[in-house]
């Protein structure tokens, strides 16, 4: 069957670095731009 409408997933992954340490906020953050980020170049393309 066919579906009127197309799905799609955006993720953003961000990894902890113990020798450079930062906040959980900052690496929300960090996971956040990186999901805009492939956000941006998927209606780019």
């Amino acid at each position: 069957m066919h579906r009127g409408y197309k799905l799609s997933l955006s993720v953003g992954i961000s990894y902890y670095d113990p020798e450079h340490p930062c906040s959980l906020d900052e690496l929300l953050k960090k996971g956040d731009r990186a999901m805009y980020e492939q956000k941006k170049t998927r209606r780019e393309s």
